[in-house]
């Protein structure tokens, strides 16, 4: 396995819409950490005929957990993923993913 570098992803609220609700802009940050990739995995939801509904996937990293405390996604080889959870373990932090968008 390679590692490759993170970029992390905040919301950053841009304005209000007609309605006064906050429009948000998803922008990179000038942190980033390493990671590791585990193989993507389709998940299978048979709703309206779609085969697959989501991307999942895992990334490990050895960077503190505390990088990732308020960020929303990560952008790895060009690809955003948003983050589903943080685990922190003793030596490594795991990032749980899904969805892989261009813009979340």
């Amino acid at each position: 396995m390679r590692w490759y570098r993170a970029v992390i992803c905040k919301r950053e609220e841009i304005g209000a819409d007609a309605m006064g609700c906050p429009v948000l802009k998803l922008s990179e940050t000038s942190e980033s950490v390493l990671v590791r990739s585990a193989p993507w995995t389709a998940q299978p939801q048979d709703v309206e005929g779609n085969r697959h509904d989501m991307v999942s996937r895992t990334f490990l990293t050895k960077a503190d957990a505390g990088l990732l405390e308020d960020a929303d996604a990560i952008k790895v080889k060009g690809s955003v993923y948003e983050i589903d959870g943080v685990v922190h373990d003793s030596l490594t932090t795991m990032i749980r993913t899904r969805r892989c968008k261009d813009e979340i």
